[in-house]
C-alpha cells in the first residue's frame, strides 16, 4: 500500500475552541465540532451510512447528554471530534477519543466517517493525515489505533494509507475488528524518509 503524501504545511486556525481546534488541508477545512451536529453524526453512524463501527449508535433521546460528553472530551483530553468540510459543505467527520493505556503512554482510536455523496474522493484520507498530525505535534499521543471491520475494505485503505500497520484482529467493540497501530515513532519515520518536516502551525488567521 502507497503512504497518501504527507501535507507538509497544515494550518491550525484560530485558538483552541470548546469543541476543539479548527485545522486545514489543501482541500479542506476541518472546523470544530458545534451543538449542532451532534445530530448529523448520529445519523452518520447508524444503519446503512455507516462507514465505521465504534461503538452502538446513541440513542436519539440522548444528544444532549452525547454534547455535554463530547465537550468534556476535548476539555480534559484535547481530543475528539471535528468535522470535515470542502467548500463549505460538511462532507463528513473524524473523532479521536482518548485511551488511558498505562503500559505504552498517551493513546487515541481513530473513527472517521465519509457522507455517502461525497465517498471515493480521497476526504477521508485526507483529513485523517490531518487529524493524526494534529494529535502526535499538539496533542502529545504516544501512538493512534483504529478499529476496522474486515468487510470494510475503504476504511482499511484509508489508515493503511496514512502508515497504519494492521497488527492484530480480534473482537472489539462487540464484533471482530482489525486492529491498526500508528505509533509515533513509525509516524516521524515515515515523515522523514518523505521528506516531510514537522508542520509549521498558524494560529491566528
Amino acid at each position: 500500500m502507497t503512504l497518501a503524501a504527507p501535507f507538509s504545511s497544515y494550518m491550525r486556525l484560530g485558538r483552541q475552541a470548546a469543541f476543539g481546534p479548527a485545522l486545514a488541508s489543501p482541500r479542506l477545512r476541518l472546523r470544530p465540532m458545534a451543538s449542532g451536529d451532534v445530530e448529523r453524526i448520529y445519523e452518520a453512524n447508524r444503519g446503512l451510512n455507516r462507514r465505521y463501527l465504534a461503538s452502538p449508535p446513541p440513542d436519539p433521546e440522548k444528544l444532549d447528554e452525547l454534547r455535554r460528553m463530547f465537550e468534556g472530551e476535548w476539555h480534559r483530553y484535547g481530543l475528539g471530534y471535528l468535522m470535515v468540510c470542502h467548500d463549505d459543505e460538511t462532507v463528513g467527520h473524524v473523532r479521536l477519543k482518548y485511551i488511558a493505556d498505562r503500559t505504552s503512554g498517551r493513546a487515541a482510536e481513530l473513527t472517521f466517517a465519509t457522507d455517502a455523496a461525497h465517498r471515493d474522493k480521497g476526504y477521508a484520507t485526507e483529513a485523517v493525515g490531518v487529524v493524526v498530525a494534529d494529535a502526535f505535534e499538539r496533542a502529545g499521543m504516544d501512538y493512534v489505533v483504529a478499529c476496522i471491520d474486515p468487510d470494510d475494505e475503504a476504511a482499511a485503505r484509508v489508515v493503511e494509507k496514512n502508515g497504519f500497520a494492521w497488527v492484530s484482529t480480534g473482537k472489539m467493540h462487540g464484533r471482530v475488528m482489525r486492529r491498526y497501530i500508528l505509533p509515533l515513532a513509525m509516524w516521524r519515520a515515515q515523515r522523514r524518509a518523505m521528506g516531510v518536516l514537522p508542520s509549521p502551525i498558524a494560529t491566528d488567521l
